[in-house]
């Protein structure tokens, strides 16, 4: 590194002492020149400045003052009077000595800061040079006045080619607003960005984003306008490629889902649906939909609650919810919900964006599925009528068939000589406890179609025993071999049961049951809820 900067040193040193050098020499060469051909002070003063101005943008400004110090000394000795004499007799040379002084470092001065801002501006065009940007500098008058490197290479012009050109015409623009109504909004802003349209050398469309940026004089008119583009023309094509890949997918989505979508605005009428919606209405794509073409669809018993939706949605509602049906020409039926909700809430430009299913096919299944369930209810129903039918048959059955046996065997006796009035007597008394019974059962079963609650009653369990033997035994045997190891038949100890467990007493003492038993050992115990103990009877 110090060898580095010990090497540029030195050739600095060397470049001074050369420039010095060679700027004494030239202003000595001048000098000599202007003595030679006798020149007066101020044609060799004029001489002496184009040198020191020349030798001044070589180097810095101090080597510039030490050259204009050279040639006022020179001027001196060898211009004025008294010749070759650095003192100065007369004023006014010494006068001119003086401005030649000064308007040499001032010209060198001058000379050398236009340089540092060319060289500034120079460095800057390099840098616009290398940007991908498009940057083109235009005046009032729309003419071309700068083209960097990335403008050759997009549009084709060479820069010596579209300076001077009217940009309009060499692009051959094309704009998102008439030329003049941009032109006013712009010279207005002061700036102005948007996409454009330009046509390149080999004719070929591209579309570029565009700023401008408007640069105005000290009394505010338009000066020039700084114009940056960029090419997006492969970003517009992929995304048109997206946009239209989405909207493929969004409309099969639409067709799996049954689901249009529309956009309504209220202001003008305007209506506007996807395909899935045009299917859905079954109208021909080519059709400019409105209101009235959807009108000449829906249900006729449906159009007042139709008519009622679209009149709240023209006045305030923000959004809407309604089901209803299509009637098409052959008769066929679509049942439709439409759900929308306000894209727009100016009064002026209301809008809305929705919504359209397709739900036939879920009515059709839920109305399939209440006749199930109805089918379901009606076979349940017969089915419990059935088991109802079956349970009353049984219930009735023994005491009319107890009837008819006591029937029978009243009969027998009535036939024996002399008639037994004792054994005729129980029959009619035994038929008499069977009607009651079969009477009873009706009522319970009256009962139960009401939804009454099952009926508590105090009953004596050996009755209830003995009547649901004496039901499957003839009247003959009724009152025979019976005894009860706890009492008598007319024992007081009683229990509450309801019909339910009476008849589940009677079925443990009903056939085959019994007959199963061996008659020596045939013993029901049925517990007694009145009591600890359970009461047992013995069949012999």
């Amino acid at each position: 590194m110090r060898a580095t900067v010990s090497s540029h040193e030195s050739k600095s040193w060397r470049y001074l002492a050369t420039l010095w050098t060679g700027g004494c020499i030239a202003l000595g060469a001048v000098t000599a020149a202007c003595v030679l051909w006798d020149q007066e002070l101020g044609t060799a003063g004029f001489c002496l400045l184009v040198v020191v101005v020349l030798l001044s943008l070589l180097d810095n400004f101090i080597s510039s003052a030490l050259f204009s110090v050279i040639g006022a000394m020179l001027l001196g000795y060898f211009f004025t009077e008294p010749v070759h004499s650095i003192h100065v007799s007369k004023p006014r040379d010494l006068f001119s000595l003086l401005a030649f002084l000064v308007t040499s470092i001032a010209i060198t001065t001058f000379v050398r800061r236009i340089r540092r801002v060319e060289k500034t501006q120079r460095a800057q065009a390099q840098l616009l040079e290398l940007t991908h940007d498009i940057i083109i500098v235009r005046d009032k008058d729309d003419v071309i006045t700068y083209w960097n490197q990335a403008a050759e290479i997009l549009y084709g012009w060479t820069k010596e080619e579209a300076i001077g050109e009217f940009i309009d015409e060499l692009l051959s623009s094309v704009f998102p607003l008439p030329r003049d109504q941009l032109q006013r909004i712009f010279h207005r802003d002061g700036q102005w960005e948007g996409e454009l349209i330009h046509t390149r050398r080999d004719g070929t469309k591209i579309i570029v984003t565009s700023r401008w940026a408007l640069q105005r004089d000290s009394a505010g008119n338009p000066l020039a306008t700084l114009e940056t583009n960029n090419d997006i023309t492969q970003r517009r094509h992929a995304e048109d490629l997206l946009r239209k890949s989405q909207a493929q997918y969004f409309a099969e989505a639409q067709k799996l889902s049954r689901t249009g979508s529309f956009g309504w605005n209220i202001s003008s009428g305007e209506l506007f649906w996807s395909d899935e919606t045009f299917s859905i209405f079954e109208y021909d794509l080519a059709v400019a939909p409105n209101i009235e073409l959807v009108r000449q669809r829906v249900y006729p018993d449906d159009l007042p609650l139709f008519d009622e939706k679209i009149a709240r949605a023209r006045g305030f509602t923000v959004d809407f919810d309604i089901e209803h049906r299509l009637l098409f020409p052959d008769g066929r039926i679509k049942h439709l919900h439409v759900v929308g909700r306000s894209a727009s809430g100016q009064p002026d430009n209301r809008a809305f964006i929705g919504a359209v299913m397709d739900v036939t096919g879920a009515k059709q299944t839920e109305e399939q599925l209440r006749h199930t369930q109805s089918e379901l209810e009606r076979v349940s129903r017969i089915t419990a009528l059935g088991e109802l039918s079956a349970s009353i048959a049984h219930e009735v059955g023994q005491p009319l068939a107890a009837i008819v046996t006591s029937g029978e065997a009243c009969l027998r006796w009535l036939h024996r000589q002399p008639p037994n009035m004792e054994e005729i007597e129980g029959c009619v008394s035994h038929m008499t406890d069977q009607g009651n019974r079969a009477a009873a059962i009706v009522q319970r079963v009256r009962a139960l179609m009401k939804g009454a609650p099952p009926d508590r009653a105090p009953i004596a369990i050996n009755d209830v025993i003995g009547k649901a033997i004496n039901s499957h035994t003839s009247p003959k045997n009724q009152r025979r071999h019976y005894r009860s190891k706890s009492g008598s038949w007319h024992s007081n100890r009683t229990a509450r049961f309801h019909s339910g467990q009476q008849r589940a007493i009677r079925d443990l003492c009903r056939p085959p049951g019994i007959q199963k038993i061996p008659p020596r050992s045939r013993t029901s115990a049925i517990p007694n809820p009145a009591m600890s103990i359970g009461t047992r009877h013995t069949r012999r």
